[in-house]
């Protein structure tokens, strides 16, 4: 029965390959890509990897989060998104 209840999303998955997150991480240098498993052969999520074949890894699967220094200078950031929703009883 409807009491006139909805719901509403609190929070939002930031993915390296979403287009926002993605056109912000390249813009920074980063490269978006799976985990390489051999020539030309990619498995998993898209995640975030230094440029060039020598780069750090494994690669982050997601585009904020706190504490990585070394993504950073990528397009890792740790500002979250913040949706205000007003509450109606």
């Amino acid at each position: 029965m409807g009491h006139g209840i909805t719901t509403s999303e609190l929070s939002v998955l930031h993915k390296p390959d979403y287009p926002n997150e993605k056109a912000r991480i390249e813009s920074c240098g980063g490269v978006i890509h799976p985990i390489e498993i051999g020539k030309d052969k990619y498995s998993g999520p898209n995640r975030i990897w230094a440029p060039g074949k020598n780069s750090w890894g494994p690669g982050l699967a997601l585009s904020r989060a706190f504490g990585d220094k070394a993504a950073r200078k990528y397009g890792l950031i740790s500002e979250p998104e913040i949706k205000n929703i007003r509450l109606t009883y």
